[in-house]
């Protein structure tokens, strides 16, 4: 279901929800410059996920695929990047979890430097899309293999190769996802 006033994608209708439209200049106004730039860089890396709507939200901004799986929370010199997964991940780079029940696993990454912003990251990214955002898992959506390292490799490849598809998901990415309002142009990444 689409709400007619602010054109967020929920589940159902009637799914309590902010209407409110807020950019992602207006999030990082108490930031520094370079967290902005930070920010957008990861919101595409978002967008290179796959069908994804990026909502700014008052005091964060989320990813929402069929649910939310990702988003962002911001601080004076970068930002907090969240994302579930049904595991936990043992790595020095998680500096807060979260447990949300048996299926959610919360886990939060301080991103200051472009450096931040690497293939591991995006390699969680794409699993939390995959499997908590399109619920893979309770079969409603298409079923995805495990994903290891080397075969989110191969899918990078192909659409690195891919240049038209990429510039066509650009655009089709931009027509569709009307609650990411930004004056800048944001980087179509491709993790």
């Amino acid at each position: 279901w689409v709400c007619p006033h602010c054109a967020a994608r929920l589940i159902g209708r009637n799914l309590w929800h902010s209407c409110w439209q807020f950019t992602l200049e207006a999030l990082f106004a108490k930031a520094e410059p370079a967290a902005l730039d930070l920010a957008r860089q990861y919101v595409g890396m978002l967008h290179s996920l796959g069908d994804v709507q990026v909502i700014p939200q008052k005091t964060r901004l989320v990813c929402v695929a069929r649910v939310r799986f990702a988003g962002l929370s911001p601080r004076k010199d970068g930002f907090l990047a969240s994302f579930a997964l049904h595991r936990w991940l043992d790595s020095p780079r998680i500096v807060k979890t979260a447990d949300y029940g048996p299926r959610w696993r919360g886990h939060h990454v301080l991103v200051r430097s472009q450096t931040d912003l690497d293939d591991e990251l995006c390699f969680w990214l794409q699993e939390a899309h995959d499997v908590v955002g399109l619920q893979a898992d309770l079969g409603r959506t298409k079923k995805y293999p495990p994903l290891t390292y080397r075969s989110w490799r191969h899918r990078i490849t192909k659409v690195q190769d891919a240049d038209e598809g990429r510039q066509r998901r650009s655009s089709l990415s931009a027509e569709f996802n009307p609650g990411l309002r930004t004056s800048a142009p944001i980087p179509q990444l491709a993790c």
